[in-house]
């Protein structure tokens, strides 16, 4: 066990000395690589990645090959080479050195180049929303989380509001395009699945019937195999017979030749001995001897003959086998042939299900991540909790709520504030005052619903319900006045045209949901926001109009001035009250008793 312990402790170490020449390596390489650089542009694009290599771990290295790079950029004239250091600038700021404000001057710069190149089409649409999604957007979300009122912080949230408007219509287009991206590479993961399964069927048939003929090669294999002994066999039993007939035709023919020569002895003697008797007789019995040895002979030629026929068509039957032995083998070969060929196909196959797979699972991790994607987009257009139910159910069912509190802004005469302002100029003015509202309404937990023209239009207590709604709404308005009285001080003091504004509140139940397919939105509908509309239109500048429904649920957190009633369309008449900008003391100490109170219990 112990020897075990060092031996891991050898193998770690090992391994972290390894990783850290590695990592070092890499940054060497880089190095040699910038400085046998074949152009600017490879220059530049090798400072930037030795900027992110330096990044987690020396801010201050990052920053100085981040500069470098965007001064030969710009020297250059390298856009993409610049919108990359100032993503690494802005990643220095906002991460490791505690500067949101810079951290959103460099961003807002990156998006700008991003922008043109995406537009030029000269980077990838998935390359601009790298840049939103993982850079601009979570450090917007990190400045507004952890806000602190100081200027660093101010001036940083200004600069991501100007970033917001910029890129937020963007965002809310590609959304379309994400959902139909999705829903297409979903219906060819379908397709692909299907293919998939009916080649892996011809695979299985096909591997049936490799073993079928496997299992036929084996048997035919086995039969040659003793049809070739059996030739084989007969072959050998033929040579053996041609030998005995040679060995037995050789041996009568020797047998023949000693008769034969025993015979002349012996007539010879006879001659000798009745030399005189036979002397008569001798022509004729030579002439029988003669006919008798011609005899002998011709008898041995008609053997030997009928020996070679016979030995002529064993031959040719021992040909016949061979011929029928070599026809089977060349057949055996043509099937091996033919099995290494399907074999191979169905190799190719597989490599190619193989592949198939493999494209199956890279396009399921695309689909994955761009449903993350779509996902973040939704969370920067709707509510968090309407994505939710979206995302579980595909739809939104509109809900009933029994307390929520609308509220309306309008500004006074702003037509004729249009027709001195150019339509630049208005859309910049009326955006810096929706900004702030935003802003405002995001600290009292309301919840932005839409603008109409120069109207602001939000809620609270939705989409999650609440009780302190009335009192946050309140609030909120209260701030928006104070925030517009010191905008209204900046342009008396420039001498350009003033903006005034009304705000009216009215507390009540209310239907809120999306309703559509295309481009939808979180709306609100109901007589609530109706009579919040006409509690605007009945105020005063530099008010806000509660309706008595709204009064009755924060007089005693607020001073009021009852202002009189009007008439509404099936409702009857409806009070009315102005909230006085300060609280009174004695209501201070009542809603601060009422908070200990509360916190006690």
């Amino acid at each position: 066990m112990k020897c075990n312990c060092h031996i891991l402790f050898f193998f770690l170490l090992s391994f972290c000395l390894v990783a850290s020449l590695v990592k070092g390596q890499s940054i060497a390489d880089l190095e040699k690589a910038r400085q046998n650089a074949s152009s600017p542009q490879q220059e530049i694009n090798l400072l930037n990645q030795l900027a992110q290599t330096h990044l987690r771990q020396n801010s201050t290295k990052a920053s100085q090959y981040a500069e470098e790079a965007l001064a030969k950029a710009q020297k250059n004239k390298y856009q993409l080479g610049q919108a990359q250091a100032y993503r690494t600038l802005g990643q220095v700021m906002a991460y490791t050195e505690g500067r949101p404000d810079r951290a959103a001057q460099y961003h807002e710069k990156a998006f700008s180049l991003y922008k043109t190149l995406y537009q030029a089409k000269q980077i990838s649409q998935m390359e601009i929303e790298a840049f939103l999604l993982d850079d601009a957007i979570p450090t917007y979300q990190d400045v507004v989380k952890n806000f602190e009122n100081d200027r660093r912080q101010k001036k940083a949230l200004k600069n991501y509001k100007d970033l917001e408007q910029a890129f937020n219509q963007y965002l809310v287009e590609i959304i379309g395009q994400k959902e139909t991206a999705l829903n297409e590479a979903q219906d060819e993961i379908i397709h692909k699945k299907t293919e998939l399964s009916g080649k892996e069927k011809v695979i299985a048939q096909k591997q049936i019937a490799e073993r079928k003929l496997l299992l036929d090669k084996v048997r035919l294999s086995g039969n040659l195999e003793a049809k070739e002994m059996e030739a084989l066999a007969l072959s050998d039993s033929l040579l053996q017979r041609e030998i005995a007939l040679q060995d037995k035709a050789m041996k009568l023919l020797a047998e023949e030749a000693r008769s034969e020569k025993l015979q002349r002895e012996r007539e010879k003697q006879k001659a000798e001995a009745q030399n005189q008797r036979w002397l008569s007789l001798s022509l004729m019995g030579g002439l029988g001897l003669g006919a008798a040895l011609l005899l002998v002979i011709l008898m041995s030629l008609q053997k030997q003959k009928n020996a070679n026929q016979i030995l002529r068509k064993q031959k040719q039957e021992l040909a016949l086998k061979n011929e029928e032995i070599q026809q089977q083998k060349e057949e055996i070969e043509t099937q091996r042939d033919s099995i290494e060929i399907q074999n191979l196909e169905l190799q190719q196959q597989k490599e190619e299900i193989a592949a198939q797979r493999d494209n199956l699972v890279q396009l399921h991790d695309e689909v994955s991540l761009q449903r993350d994607q779509s996902e973040k987009l939704l969370r920067n257009v709707l509510p968090a909790g309407v994505v939710a139910e979206l995302k579980e159910t595909g739809k939104v069912t509109p809900k009933h709520y029994d307390l929520v509190s609308v509220l309306f802004t309008d500004f006074k005469g702003f037509t004729k504030i249009a027709e001195q302002l150019s339509p630049a100029q208005i859309i910049k003015e009326l955006n810096y005052c929706f900004e702030n509202f935003d802003a405002i309404i995001e600290r009292h937990n309301l919840e932005k619903i839409k603008t109409i023209g120069d109207a602001y239009m939000c809620a609270g207590g939705l989409p999650t319900p609440n009780r302190t709604n009335p009192a946050d709404t309140v609030r909120a308005a209260l701030e928006m006045i104070e925030f517009m009285e010191k905008f209204k001080a900046e342009k008396l003091a420039k001498g350009e045209p003033v903006w005034e504004i009304r705000i009216g509140i009215h507390t009540g139940p209310l239907v809120a949901g999306v309703i559509g397919k295309n481009k939808f939105a979180y709306d609100i509908w109901g007589d609530t926001v109706n009579l919040a509309s006409r509690m605007e239109s009945s105020g005063e500048v530099g008010k806000v109009n509660l309706s008595g429904s709204t009064y009755e649920l924060v007089k005693t957190q607020f001073d009021c001035i009852y202002r009189g009633k009007i008439a509404a369309k099936n409702k009857g008449e409806i009070e009315m009250y102005f909230v006085q900008k300060k609280t009174s003391l004695l209501k201070g100490i009542r809603n601060l008793a009422g908070f200990i109170e509360k916190s006690v219990a």
